[in-house]
């Protein structure tokens, strides 16, 4: 089956996963971050604030780590599968 973790994260992903993580760190570790600190954040990213409130969400509650901000790769959508080819085999079978 197809890899899908670490050992194939193009350089480019875990570039903008560490950027991500120098911006959202500093705010994750605050009490109450401002919306002024949100909208300055997300603006850096090139994210909506909402993208940056899930983000932050998801850093904090795991371990906080690069790992937790990567994005994640779109799968399936409409008229698509979901699982990868050989379940799918599996499944039509």
């Amino acid at each position: 089956m197809k890899e899908a973790g670490l050992l194939t994260l193009t350089e480019s992903k875990w570039r903008k996963a560490k950027r991500r993580k120098d911006v959202i760190a500093p705010l994750a570790a605050l009490e109450v971050v401002g919306q002024k600190a949100v909208e300055e954040a997300a603006a850096s990213l090139g994210i909506t604030t909402r993208h940056l409130y899930r983000l932050m969400k998801r850093y904090k509650a795991v371990d906080r780590r690069v790992t937790d901000l990567i994005s994640a790769q779109p799968r399936g959508g409409r008229g698509k599968s979901r699982l990868v080819p050989e379940v799918e085999v599996i499944v039509r079978d």
